[in-house]
């Protein structure tokens, strides 16, 4: 998969909701496990630190910026509790109620950052099955494009939302979602989040990154602006009223 050059940090996710860019832990995360980190060649333990080197900390979230795609489940951080709470009921192989408010809490606690004085910037490129697909039945599912709807507008969360519709047809990103993440401090290289069946992978060359920006900018450019994804979450949430 890698060289033994190449500079990967593997994250393994203890987390049955968790799947692609849902899966960043602190910031991003959808579901509420628990994740083990090392580089390549060296697979820790479940006792690891809990989020290894790549530990999002609190200077990092000081002009963070993230570049989402999502291809499946609206990104946690922009989750209404009830749809959180179907996405992790859906993701339990065996029902555990305990486990699934643990992570719900924790889910939501996360997006407390939103609130913050200086909270990260988001731009989402959601993949049209993101918001037309009726997670936890129509009201569920209304309420969180409404929700999508109010923090696009909302003035002090830099959150820029496009619908990336069907009709594009094939397209970059069909592959899976991915985040990239910014950091302010030039001594914080952008790093870039991708997700396997089993493992969640940080990668840091350069090569990986321009790769999936390139990817990213071709799938906001195809996707629709942010008035017109607007009009259309608006629409579906009125077709489920």
């Amino acid at each position: 998969m890698c060289g033994p050059s190449r500079k990967l940090w593997w994250f393994h996710v203890h987390d049955e909701s968790a799947s692609g860019s849902q899966a960043l832990p602190d910031i991003a995360q959808r579901g509420g496990g628990t994740f083990t980190a090392g580089h390549q060649g060296e697979r820790p333990g479940r006792d690891h630190d809990r989020f290894g080197r790549s530990r999002i900390t609190e200077r990092h979230h000081v002009g963070l910026t993230l570049h989402t795609y999502e291809s499946m489940f609206i990104p946690g951080l922009l989750q209404t509790e009830d749809y959180a709470r179907a996405v992790i009921r859906a993701g339990q192989a065996r029902p555990d109620p305990e486990t699934r408010e643990r992570r719900l809490t924790a889910r939501m606690a996360r997006q407390e950052i939103l609130s913050r004085p200086d909270p990260p910037e988001i731009w989402a490129v959601l993949n049209e099955p993101v918001v037309s697909r009726p997670v936890g039945g129509a009201d569920v599912m209304r309420e969180q494009l409404q929700h999508l709807i109010e923090l696009s507008t909302r003035p002090n969360t830099p959150l820029t939302l496009q619908v990336l519709p069907l009709s594009v047809g094939a397209r970059p990103g069909m592959n899976g979602p991915f985040v990239i993440l910014q950091f302010l401090s030039p001594t914080d290289p952008p790093m870039l989040y991708l997700e396997t069946a089993t493992d969640g992978l940080y990668l840091e060359e350069s090569p990986d990154i321009e790769r999936y920006t390139l990817r990213f900018n071709h799938l906001a450019a195809r996707a629709l602006g942010p008035d017109e994804s607007r009009i259309m979450i608006a629409g579906l949430a009125e077709r489920k009223a």
